[in-house]
């Protein structure tokens, strides 16, 4: 799965960006209660949310209950948009669960995460480490991803390049 060339240099957020479907059995929840546990000890990271699915509201009810305005929900993008919001994040995010079916599995994110050209933050499960090489930043399965995600904005340069290693797919 590639997404479409676009030929514009881009311009790189303050934020990190998660893209997937909002349901069982995926592991989002590890976000959303990660930045609850930041949020209570005063950090507060900005974090696009890229989807939809059948637990989109629970999580949108669950960001306005415990005031985390940080959580930015911009549902299902086009991909060239969603290609856009990828290559201007500062860091993606792949949380997974060291779980069967996490171990057996190619999730079809990291490709276009790793065509994006952007740092990865995500636990090492299954094929991750293999496919997102150079890209990741990676995170033992017991440490809560947005402690990695609060952690990595203390320590990166303000002046990330525009892509790490250029993976788009041209013909």
């Amino acid at each position: 799965y590639y997404l479409p060339i676009s030929d514009r240099t881009p311009v790189i957020g303050n934020y990190a960006a998660y893209m997937g479907n909002l349901q069982s059995p995926w592991d989002h929840d590890l976000i959303f209660t990660g930045a609850l546990s930041l949020a209570s000890r005063g950090i507060k990271p900005e974090v696009h949310i890229i989807g939809s699915g059948i637990e989109l509201d629970h999580w949108k009810c669950f960001c306005l209950e415990n005031s985390l305005t940080n959580i930015h929900f911009l549902g299902r993008l086009g991909d060239l948009e969603m290609q856009v919001e990828l290559e201007n994040a500062k860091v993606l995010l792949n949380p997974m669960r060291d779980t069967l079916l996490n171990q057996t599995r190619c999730s079809s994110k990291l490709l276009a995460y790793a065509q994006s050209g952007r740092p990865v933050i995500a636990h090492i499960v299954g094929e991750v480490e293999e496919l997102l090489g150079s890209f990741l930043v990676g995170v033992q399965v017991d440490e809560p991803i947005m402690d990695r995600l609060a952690r990595f904005l203390n320590e990166v340069s303000p002046d990330l390049p525009p892509k790490i290693i250029d993976h788009s797919y041209k013909e």
